[in-house]
């Protein structure tokens, strides 16, 4: 907001002051919320065959003619909108299939009619990998075996040393009686 104040000039006329306002008023007006790029966020479809990139803004969305998507492999796509459009401004999204694995350095700039915004926020590190079908083994599996095997082995010594201790204890029933 800004505002122009009230100031006074004194004149000074013989032995007295006089002072006089000057003829200054007091405007305010409130600025336009500033437009940001909130968020960009890449994830992977559900059939696994692509990325799907969202991005949101705010401010005065009104304002914003479309969204350009830099993939990070050299590769880029603008998101336009129609100035007549019913459309939110707010967000806008896309698809991008990548060649190779490895990490990409994604961003989206907001786009006005004169101007490109982005932030931190819309910068992200894609880090993008092979296929779930071809991950390598974690080895829960053998996890799992050993757990049973030793659990297995664990219930057997209980039994074992169960059975050696009854033994004892009819050893020495017998003889004490």
């Amino acid at each position: 907001m800004h505002a122009t104040s009230l100031r006074t000039k004194i004149i000074a006329l013989g032995l007295s002051a006089i002072a006089i306002a000057c003829c200054q008023y007091s405007l305010a007006t409130a600025d336009a919320p500033a437009i940001t790029c909130t968020s960009l966020s890449v994830v992977l479809s559900s059939n696994k065959n692509y990325y799907v990139f969202k991005a949101t803004a705010s401010g005065d969305i009104s304002k914003i003619t479309g969204y350009t998507f830099g993939y990070g492999d050299k590769q880029s796509y603008m998101v336009r909108f129609d100035k007549h459009t019913t459309v939110s401004h707010q967000s806008a999204s896309t698809t991008h299939v990548y060649q190779k694995n490895g990490a990409y350095n994604a961003n989206v700039h907001v786009i006005t009619a004169n101007s490109s915004i982005t932030s931190p926020a819309c910068n992200v590190k894609a880090l993008i990998g092979p296929p779930i079908s071809t991950l390598p083994n974690t080895g829960a599996t053998d996890l799992a075996r050993a757990f049973t095997t030793a659990s297995a082995v664990g219930i057997t010594t209980y039994i074992v040393r169960l059975k050696t201790k009854m033994r004892l204890a009819v050893i020495r029933e017998t003889h004490l009686s």
